[in-house]
């Protein structure tokens, strides 16, 4: 299964196709969702899974990773790659993987957030001021529940969605379980 954002996949207008979308495995694109009966996606959220058969099963994350309690994070790690990664230099991408990490910020059921102030950032090996460029690109990556990531634990809070005036937030887990149960 491949689980991002619905708006990944079918755009901010929601007019786009899946079809028209490709990853790259095993050295070539694969398009994903040519058929759409295979998309589902959850109900008044914007996350989407799909079947994506071309995964080598060693790669992929168990649902085990999928946190129980994802409230109870303190600190939530996005990882991923920035839109801005995925213009062309010449004939060639040159994405390179983001992570950001803060304090778990509270939201409404079925949402989990973290603080993403663009401007009162530090770079934690100098400690001096970083502006944070806004996350855009980073829609359908995991949200980790950054304790756990640094014990060489993944367990993921949620999806990432969405970014607004010093906050970030995703589709929380539960709604994701549910969303892959009803498979």
């Amino acid at each position: 299964m491949l689980v991002t954002a619905k708006h990944v996949l079918r755009g901010n207008n929601w007019k786009e196709s899946p079809g028209d979308k490709a990853v790259h495995i095993g050295g070539s694109w694969v398009y994903i969702g040519q058929n759409n009966e295979s998309l589902f996606s959850a109900k008044n959220h914007d996350l989407a899974a799909i079947y994506m058969d071309e995964f080598p099963l060693k790669r992929c994350l168990p649902s085990a990773n999928l946190a129980l309690r994802p409230l109870d994070a303190r600190v939530v790690t996005i990882g991923g790659y920035l839109a801005r990664d995925f213009k062309r230099a010449g004939n060639v991408l040159r994405p390179a993987p983001h992570i950001y990490s803060n304090r778990r910020l509270g939201m409404r059921p079925g949402l989990v957030g973290l603080h993403y102030p663009k401007r009162r950032n530090i770079y934690t090996a100098t400690g001096e001021p970083a502006v944070t460029s806004i996350p855009s690109g980073l829609s359908g990556c995991p949200m980790m529940d950054t304790i756990k990531l640094v014990s060489n634990q993944i367990s993921i809070l949620g999806v990432f969605t969405s970014q607004d005036d010093g906050k970030a937030w995703g589709v929380e887990s539960n709604i994701l379980r549910a969303l892959l149960a009803a498979f």
